[in-house]
C-alpha cells in the first residue's frame, strides 16, 4: 500500500535526479481533498513547484490552495468563486 508519506519521497527523489519538474495535484470529491493536496504540496514544494486541476465539478477551496502555495498554474476552474479571484 503507498502512503501520503511515501508518495510525497518519492517526487523528492525524482526532483533531486531532475526526473520530475513539478508536483501537479488533482482536488475534487473523485480524487484529492483540500488536506491531502495540501499536506503533498507543503512537503513537495520544497524541492518542486506545484499546479492543481480544482473547480471542475465543485468548489473544494482548490483554487486557495493554488493561491497559497504559489502555483504555476491551476486548470479548470469552472466552479471557482468570484471571492476568490481577489486572492490571485
Amino acid at each position: 500500500m503507498i502512503t501520503l508519506s511515501s508518495f510525497v519521497k518519492k517526487f523528492c527523489l525524482l526532483s533531486i535526479r531532475k526526473t520530475c519538474r513539478c508536483v501537479d495535484g488533482f482536488c475534487e470529491n473523485i480524487a484529492f481533498s483540500p488536506k491531502q493536496i495540501s499536506k503533498v504540496f507543503e512537503k513537495a514544494r520544497i524541492w518542486l513547484p506545484v499546479k492543481i486541476h480544482a473547480e471542475q465539478l465543485s468548489n473544494l477551496g482548490g483554487a486557495s490552495l493554488a493561491a497559497n502555495f504559489g502555483a504555476l498554474s491551476a486548470d479548470h476552474l469552472e466552479y471557482l468563486e468570484r471571492l476568490e479571484l481577489r486572492q490571485w
